[in-house]
């Protein structure tokens, strides 16, 4: 039986495997698969353990999403450093605050589950000078903090060498960061009127070797 690393690489390779991959990606209403019957042992607000749990009750290779997963390299690849996060109002039912990357956002409160309804107000990029403020203040690929410190980074890698699972890093997307920052409806008018903007506003992916 291969392993899972051996696996995933053979399946990219186009090569013979005894089986595809099998991965996790989203989960759902917990608490209500709970009351369906789901014999989780586990306290759902310990997201880490909820979905390793899941990964082995069901068996699957591994859990990688674009917001989560198991055995991910820790390189942060969008805002860094981000802005303080402002609260400009608060409400018993909402909260509209400025985030780490300079969205206004407004969030509504108190409804149950893990996500909340959303709305986005605002956008740090409207012109082309915002798109080189926001860049230069908040994209440098070699800005401190977007790896971890040397020591820990070594201690990782000697970790993966002899691991039998797939490591991902999150290499962000090809319209979402853009659209979080500047919003469908600026992102869809840019690539409309500025086309040579468009093609320059790429995020820099700073990714060393890892194994």
């Amino acid at each position: 039986m291969l392993s899972r690393r051996e696996r995933f690489w053979r399946t990219m390779r186009y090569r013979p495997v005894d089986r595809l991959p099998f991965w996790a990606d989203w989960l759902g209403p917990v608490e209500r698969w709970k009351k369906e019957g789901l014999p989780i042992d586990i306290d759902p607000a310990d997201g880490t353990g909820m979905r390793q749990w899941f990964v082995d009750h069901f068996g699957f290779d591994g859990m990688y999403s674009a917001f989560w997963g198991t055995s991910r390299v820790p390189v942060n690849v969008g805002v860094c450093p981000g802005a303080p996060e402002e609260t400009l109002e608060e409400t018993d039912a909402y909260r509209i605050y400025r985030n780490g990357s300079g969205v206004t956002v407004k969030q509504f409160i108190k409804i149950p589950g893990s996500l909340h309804p959303t709305q986005f107000l605002g956008y740090p990029i409207k012109t082309r000078r915002d798109w080189q403020r926001f860049r230069d203040a908040h994209l440098d690929p070699h800005a401190p903090g977007r790896y971890p410190e040397e020591g820990e980074w070594q201690v990782l890698v000697r970790r993966w060498r002899d691991r039998d699972h797939v490591i991902t890093i999150d290499g962000g997307s090809f319209y979402g960061f853009l659209r979080d920052w500047i919003g469908v409806e600026g992102l869809s008018v840019l690539f409309y009127d500025d086309p040579s903007l468009s093609k320059s506003v790429k995020v820099p992916y700073a990714i060393r070797p890892a194994v």
